[in-house]
């Protein structure tokens, strides 16, 4: 059988890439074919020795598919380069899910496939953006770009509509329309989203089945699909990528080791410069501990602390097995990762679903989320205050090293049956 993965994001959205990786070993293992479709082809995935291809050799556009006019989709533009893709079965990013329409319309099964766990959704009192007791802990600003994420994920479809249109007009030019224009936007948005509500009363079976990268016990017991499936805490090898570099062999061996990551996104939020001149502070108030950064290059400096090291790429898995404290942006990846090897984690959020799973690292008692504002003595407190919490011990590895391949089988035989059943029930949360 083969499988077909596809995502909007190439080289530079590689961590929409590393939750599936584990998946398409197992799928390669059980003798089916596996192609990676996005708007580039990633040297690194390829250098793994997966097949990938980029989206413009089947005529479909070389810009990223999720910032293409939904239009296009809705009206049956593309089902001609969507026809062309190879593949028995299409595992659909969630960020392009609109593509799942387009893909049953050619009677082509689909499942959205989540690196995170889909944003909107709240679980026992905490929202996607941590409890009440966290956001108002948080300084005015920062309350305030939460209210406007907050409504933008209560809006849910309608947002993304509105935001696809407007950058379809907008792309690349500066915000010089008139409201008629925005007025325009507006429509298309609510066309869509009839056209939306229109196909999914034809189509029972909707919404299709969903895989999501993380262990369920992060969904703090809300299961809103009858078919959402989860991939466990799976650990993301990137081969040679993944290599320590020889000046770091000795860290973690004789100092506590602070392990700060801010994935592949750091360079475009500028609340990170702020807060990485605050660890830099943290670094040089604390001599005994050794930092690992990885960041963006364009936060480095010239001066750094002699007890910091700077990575544009870090070998996160082994580097996390060294690590006393993981501090963390609160990716879905990283929570993971950290999570399956025990480290306990400081999470500062920055955007997106952050706020959500430093929220679920709190519930679960795996660390603590900081807040943006905090003092060089509350880090200080913070590092000291989980340094004494194990990390557990080899039984409790080895438990979650079972449940981890127990959930990437279950999920590898449900991508096996034949055919999918449909979702056609939700279940509310209790």
């Amino acid at each position: 059988m083969r499988f077909t993965y596809i995502t909007p994001f190439g080289s530079v959205g590689l961590s929409h890439f590393g939750p599936f990786l584990p998946l398409a070993r197992e799928l390669e293992r059980r003798g089916h074919e596996v192609l990676f479709v996005s708007c580039d082809r990633p040297a690194p995935v390829e250098r793994m020795g997966f097949r990938c291809r980029s989206q413009a050799e089947f005529g479909l556009p070389e810009e990223r598919l999720d910032l293409v006019s939904a239009e296009r989709w809705l009206d049956g533009s593309w089902d001609d380069a969507l026809a062309q893709l190879p593949g028995d079965r299409f595992l659909v990013d969630a960020t392009v899910d609109f593509l799942c329409l387009s893909l049953a319309r050619l009677g082509r099964p689909s499942a959205r496939f989540h690196i995170t766990l889909p944003l909107g959704e709240r679980a026992r009192g905490w929202s996607p953006l941590g409890s009440r007791r966290q956001i108002r802990a948080r300084g005015p600003a920062t309350r305030l770009a939460i209210a406007m994420q907050w409504a933008r994920l209560s809006w849910g479809w309608r947002w993304r509509e509105l935001r696809i249109a407007l950058a379809a007009r907008w792309r690349g030019r500066p915000l010089r329309h008139s409201p008629f224009g925005l007025a325009r936007a507006l429509a298309t948005a609510a066309g869509r989203r009839r056209n939306f509500v229109r196909f999914r009363a034809e189509r029972p079976g909707f919404p299709w089945p969903e895989i999501v990268a993380c262990d369920e016990s992060l969904a703090l017991g809300y299961s809103r699909p009858k078919l959402r499936l989860y991939l466990g805490d799976q650990l993301v090898d990137w081969g040679e990528l993944a290599t320590v570099p020889p000046a770091l062999a000795t860290l973690g061996q004789d100092r506590p080791l602070a392990y700060c990551s801010f994935g592949s996104n750091s360079g475009v939020w500028e609340s990170m410069g702020p807060q990485l001149d605050r660890l830099r502070q943290v670094a040089r108030a604390m001599p005994a501990w050794d930092f690992v950064v990885a960041a963006a290059e364009r936060w480095r400096r010239d001066q750094e602390p002699g007890n910091l090291t700077w990575l544009s790429f870090a070998p996160q898995v082994e580097l996390l097995r060294r690590a006393t404290i993981f501090v963390t942006h609160g990716g879905m990846s990283s929570v993971r990762e950290g999570r399956r090897l025990g480290v306990p984690m400081l999470v500062l959020p920055q955007a997106y679903d952050q706020f959500g799973n430093a929220a679920r690292v709190e519930a679960l008692e795996l660390g603590q989320c900081m807040s943006s504002a905090a003092t060089v003595g509350e880090w200080r407190a913070a590092l000291e205050r989980w340094a004494g919490r194990s990390r557990g011990d080899e039984e409790r590895g080895r438990r979650a090293e079972v449940q981890a391949q127990t959930a990437l089988q279950s999920v590898a035989d449900f991508l096996e049956t034949d055919p999918w059943p449909a979702n056609e029930s939700v279940a509310e949360p209790s």
